[in-house]
C-alpha cells in the first residue's frame, strides 16, 4: 500500500461548530485541535461551560507545544 500525502497549495481556516446533549463535545474538538497542531496550525476553542468547573483538558493544552487558544465561557446551567 502507497500512502501519499497531499500538500494543498493554500492553507485556510475552518470553523467547526460541536453541538448536543450527553458527553462527547469538549473530546471532539480536541482531536480536531491536536490533528491541526499536526500540521502547524493555530486553533481556538471557544467552550460554553455548564458552570464553575474545572477541565482537566485546560492543563493538557498549556502541556502540548501547539498554538492552541481555550476560552470558556458561558451562563452555567440554566436547565430546560
Amino acid at each position: 500500500m502507497k500512502i501519499t500525502h497531499l500538500n494543498p497549495k493554500k492553507k485556510h481556516g475552518l470553523v467547526v461548530v460541536i453541538t448536543g446533549y450527553g458527553k462527547g463535545k469538549t473530546t471532539t474538538a480536541l482531536g480536531l485541535a491536536v490533528r491541526a497542531c499536526g500540521h502547524d496550525m493555530k486553533v481556538g476553542i471557544i467552550q460554553f461551560m455548564k458552570g464553575d468547573i474545572f477541565a482537566g483538558e485546560w492543563e493538557g493544552i498549556k502541556k502540548m507545544k501547539c498554538d492552541i487558544e481555550i476560552i470558556s465561557t458561558g451562563k452555567g446551567f440554566c436547565g430546560i
